[in-house]
């Protein structure tokens, strides 16, 4: 039987809303015991990451997330939701009950020697939800996790908004032009 004849399964979930509200509690939490806790509740052990094209482990990812993304506790970073998608799934998986594609920005400011400086962390990520626990108390989590990531600093920041106005390209890539 072929995979495209097969029909696409929903999840009974709300996948994009507890991966939307996960990562953004993720972004919102006011100490590292409560990231840590968040973090704990979304994300699977164990679970597989991969960002930009390399497996990390999840002690890395929840690391990378908490000082590269959040800036540690800097009360000017927030992140802002482009695009969430739910995914569907083939019948035959019995272990995933679904996916979703997240797409965000994450806005914050870094110190550097010269002062503060805005970055923009721009997000694509395609995360599989499994079920953890026993039958009747499941509860869907990351189980697997596939991340790519561009940053952006002020002077990215600047000449974009320039291509912008010269009809060029958005979100950080330049569109194709004609030779």
């Amino acid at each position: 039987m072929s995979v495209l004849s097969a029909p696409a399964i929903m999840s009974t979930y709300n996948l994009p809303h507890i991966a939307k509200s996960g990562f953004q509690s993720l972004f919102h939490a006011q100490s590292r015991e409560e990231f840590d806790l968040t973090f704990d509740k979304l994300v699977a052990d164990p679970v597989t990451i991969m960002m930009d094209g390399e497996f990390v482990s999840r002690s890395h990812y929840k690391e990378y997330l908490w000082r590269d993304q959040r800036g540690g506790l800097q009360p000017s970073s927030s992140i802002e939701f482009q695009e969430v998608i739910e995914g569907s799934l083939a019948p035959e998986d019995n272990h995933s009950i679904g996916s979703v594609g997240l797409f965000y920005e994450v806005k914050l400011k870094v110190a550097d020697i010269t002062g503060l400086e805005d970055r923009i962390i721009r997000v694509s990520a395609n995360i599989a939800f499994g079920k953890t626990g026993n039958a009747v108390s499941a509860i869907p989590m990351v189980t697997s996790l596939s991340q790519v990531s561009k940053q952006l600093s002020s002077l990215d920041l600047q000449k974009q908004s320039q291509e912008k106005r010269d009809g060029d390209e958005i979100f950080g890539f330049a569109k194709p032009r004609d030779l």
